[in-house]
């Protein structure tokens, strides 16, 4: 008896071919939305109150496309070479529409002197630090941007 080796199986695959009398004539367009502008934020600003462990952290936010925006903030306590003071205590300042959201009005796509409060008593507790720095950050939508903290 003798045993012959076949060689290994390919499976063949159909060519497909379009078929121009199907669409012939026919004009095909697909209308995508144009990508969102990014917002901006600017002058960003943190002073200390008197006498107390809370921060107010001042800034300005623009966005051409009128979005709702996700706040967040992040704390440096090296000039900016890295971003990981805690922050969890933020509260919304004295200017309403600040944190953790910015809702624009109609026609409007600039909002100065938006506050946020960071409890730094609650995160930052009896620590001094000269080279602090704070970013504030604005994403288009209504939540947070990744690894970024909300309250």
């Amino acid at each position: 008896m003798t045993i012959r080796t076949l060689p290994p199986c390919v499976p063949r695959v159909p060519r497909l071919r379009p078929n121009p009398g199907l669409l012939a004539g026919v004009a095909l367009s697909a209308a995508l939305p144009a990508p969102a502008a990014p917002p901006s934020v600017t002058n960003v600003t943190a002073a200390q109150r008197a006498g107390t462990k809370l921060v107010d952290i001042t800034y300005d936010v623009a966005d051409a496309d009128e979005d709702t925006l996700a706040m967040s903030v992040e704390i440096s306590g090296d000039g900016g070479s890295t971003y990981v003071v805690p922050a969890a205590s933020l509260t919304e300042g004295a200017t309403a529409n600040s944190y953790p959201q910015v809702i624009f009005p109609a026609g409007v796509t600039s909002l100065p002197g938006r506050t946020i409060v960071w409890d730094a008593g609650t995160d930052f507790n009896e620590q001094f630090n000269d080279q602090m720095k704070v970013r504030v950050i604005a994403e288009d939508g209504p939540t947070p941007p990744t690894g970024t903290t909300i309250v």
